[in-house]
């Protein structure tokens, strides 16, 4: 997927990251998408996190989005979008926590619920 090579229509370039902890367990994973689309521009953007049920609350969510925003840097992505239900205080919290900035709040466009939109400077 990194090297963008037989990917459905519409979808860009990503990497995939698994965050272990000190037994080599997964307690999370994250996608960098190296480009946007108009619609990840509206919802979706740069970078998705999931951490583990049984291991929320633990500081996991940030460890793995600050390094996805390492390799994101690294890739010298300038900006980075995440967006966020706008009801998930936990994850806002880990976007703000890693330097994100609100920009503003939406409706989603087949649910109806409302989400923020966050950006990154990596710079």
């Amino acid at each position: 997927m990194a090297e963008g090579e037989g990917l459905p229509q519409g979808w860009v370039p990503g990497t995939t990251f698994w965050l272990l902890d000190d037994a080599g367990c997964v307690v999370g994973t994250s996608n960098l998408r190296h480009s946007l689309t108009p619609a990840l521009t509206k919802r979706g953007g740069h970078i998705s996190y999931y951490v583990k049920s049984s291991e929320r609350g633990k500081g996991f969510g940030t460890q793995i989005l600050a390094l996805t925003l390492k390799f994101a840097r690294q890739m010298q992505i300038a900006k980075t979008l995440l967006t966020v239900a706008s009801d998930n205080e936990p994850s806002i919290s880990v976007i703000e926590r890693n330097g994100g900035k609100f920009d503003d709040e939406r409706l989603d466009e087949e649910t109806g619920q409302p989400y923020r939109r966050y950006w990154i400077d990596l710079n």
